[in-house]
């Protein structure tokens, strides 16, 4: 399949904000977009290619483009429903190696679907003559069944809440009576932080580098002190400023990020503990469904009646114990409905979707 026509064949499918998809034709939310499970040839070939690349990246460190050659690899066999595949590329999702610039309930979703991919399998998937897998298919769904459980035990307590898929009380019970394992084990713990630092400045790079699905606006969360490396004069983040609409709350002010003596001063006088970044993306990076005039539009609508529309996010964000929100055009694209939507309908829909507790099925 050449570049083209793969793009074209994913162009239908829309990624949002919470690790969701949805067609874009009909708006109708996919449960399984992972092909049938089978044991064939071409499978255990692709998967004992991305297998050897990640192994050689354990071994020897250094070039990163050996991951990435082995998630490429794996994404391959999963197209060909290769179960062993599936369940290493929800490890990918699981642990951060895919996806860095969506946020951590994104990964974990998307994670949980290649998991329960194989862990929820009613039958053994088809095997081709001839073709023995690396282990069987008994082990495979119990390891998956425990790096899904693993997951999901130490997800924060409000990042899978808002759907009972993806739930760890829903998954334990499940994994108990379906599979007949023992889990009295698996016990709910905190999740290792991520390094929100970190994470902001892959977003704001991504905003450039990203050509196919850059973010286009949200909310994230930093200390103080993260806030005031993140934004020191002449940082990497702040040559994106130029490009990207940024902007510090804290407490009750707002302040655009820009290099001049004004905001420098604003920095360095920051007096909340937590300091809220807002983001609109108007002009860097590949966009999909939104024209520079419809992103502008939206960022206007995000900047009026003192940032409304941004503060009722972090808000949201507060009462739900989240320090992200992130969205990118399939966002904004899934609420626009027929040619005469416009942008202010959808964002609104979308913002009101993100707030309360209806969930994308429930629209």
């Amino acid at each position: 399949m050449s570049f083209k026509e793969k793009t074209q064949s994913q162009e239908h499918i829309l990624e949002l904000y919470d690790g969701q998809i949805a067609k874009s034709s009909n708006k109708k939310l996919i449960s399984d977009n992972i092909p049938p499970l089978k044991i064939t040839a071409r499978g255990k070939e692709l998967f004992a290619l991305s297998e050897s690349f990640y192994g050689k990246w354990l071994e020897e460190g250094g070039d990163y483009k050996l991951v990435e050659r082995a998630t490429e690899m794996c994404a391959e066999a999963v197209k060909t429903g290769y179960p062993h595949a599936v369940v290493r590329m929800g490890y990918y999702y699981d642990k951060d190696y895919l996806a860095v610039d969506r946020t951590e309930e994104f990964r974990c979703r998307v994670a949980c679907d290649y998991y329960c991919k194989v862990v929820y399998s009613d039958a053994p998937p088809v095997v081709e003559d001839g073709v023995t897998p690396e282990i069987s298919w008994e082990e495979l769904q119990k390891r998956a069944a425990y790096m899904l459980l693993d997951m999901l035990a130490a997800a924060k307590k409000g990042l899978m809440a808002s759907s009972e898929k993806y739930s760890f009380g829903f998954n334990l019970e499940n994994v108990r009576q379906r599979l007949n394992l023992p889990v009295s084990h698996i016990r709910q713990r905190p999740r290792e932080e991520r390094d929100r630092e970190k994470f902001a400045q892959t977003i704001f790079e991504s905003c450039k580098t990203n050509k196919t699905r850059a973010p286009l606006f949200g909310i994230i969360c930093l200390k103080r002190a993260e806030a005031q490396r993140l934004f020191a004069h002449k940082s990497a983040v702040m040559k994106l400023c130029g490009d990207i609409n940024i902007w510090l709350c804290s407490g009750d002010k707002i302040f655009k990020a820009n290099n001049t003596g004004a905001f420098t001063q604003f920095l360095s006088g920051l007096d909340s503990e937590n300091v809220w970044v807002y983001f609109f993306n108007n002009n860097l990076g590949g966009h999909r469904y939104l024209s520079g005039k419809q992103r502008k539009a939206l960022c206007d609508l995000m900047m009026k009646d003192g940032f409304r529309r941004f503060n009722e996010l972090k808000k949201s964000a507060l009462d739900k114990d989240k320090s992200v929100y992130l969205f990118s055009d399939d966002d904004i694209q899934f609420f626009i409905t027929g040619a005469f939507t416009s942008m202010q309908a959808a964002l609104d829909n979308l913002i009101n979707t993100v707030i309360s507790d209806n969930g994308w099925g429930n629209l």
